[in-house]
């Protein structure tokens, strides 16, 4: 799962995230800004055919989402 938000990310945005751990926050290690993490959440959504709670990506917008707490979310609401 973290290789293929990887990849994603690479996609969306043309640079290497291979250095990106878990507890790396996306706006502060990654350098993706507010709109980079909703366009993130949306492509994310649509690549696993999942829906992330919006309670969470509220939280979120609060805070400084991580990583490993992406891949956590998008493995729990897809069971994988």
């Amino acid at each position: 799962m973290k290789d293929q938000i990887r990849d994603l990310m690479r996609e969306l945005f043309g640079e290497d995230f291979s250095y990106l751990a878990e507890d790396d926050s996306f706006y502060y290690h990654a350098g993706l800004d507010s709109f980079d993490f909703i366009e993130l959440i949306d492509a994310v959504e649509k690549e696993f055919g999942v829906r992330l709670p919006e309670w969470r990506l509220a939280d979120w917008r609060m805070g400084a989402p991580t990583f490993g707490g992406l891949v956590d979310m998008v493995c729990e609401v897809s069971g994988r």
